[in-house]
């Protein structure tokens, strides 16, 4: 029995799939009333010869770490997400519903692609913030 087949690889792309994170503030005190946003772009629209293209991002994960590289942990997880601009309240609180002591934390953002599976390294992007009381 024969059976045909090809890989096709992927090209090598300019834009991530994540980027153009931004915090309204830098340096805030916790509060589950005036959250900080942060706003990002996922996903991306490429143009080909013969028309677009849409990558979305199988996997996005929003990490939270200490200044000194330790994890604390995943603030929120999404699959499937298609292109666009995305926003998420920050309380001021880490993985477990605690409210953060005051220093500085980084904010990475992970986009896993749709076929994360045939070896492509995810796109990371990150946003440092600092609690203050």
């Amino acid at each position: 029995m024969r059976v045909p087949w090809a890989v096709a690889r992927r090209e090598a792309k300019l834009a991530p799939l994540v980027g153009d994170v931004k915090l309204s503030h830098h340096e805030f005190a916790p509060s589950n009333v005036a959250p900080v946003v942060l706003a990002f772009r996922a996903g991306r629209v490429d143009r080909v010869p013969d028309g677009e293209t849409i990558e979305p991002v199988g996997v996005l994960e929003l990490e939270l770490w200490t200044a000194e590289g330790r994890r604390l942990g995943v603030l929120a997880r999404l699959r499937d997400v298609l292109p666009g601009r995305y926003a998420f309240g920050l309380t001021g609180r880490g993985p477990g519903g605690r409210v953060l002591e005051e220093g500085v934390y980084v904010l990475r953002l992970r986009a896993y692609p749709v076929d994360g599976d045939d070896g492509a390294l995810p796109s990371t992007a990150e946003a440092v913030f600092t609690i203050v009381r």
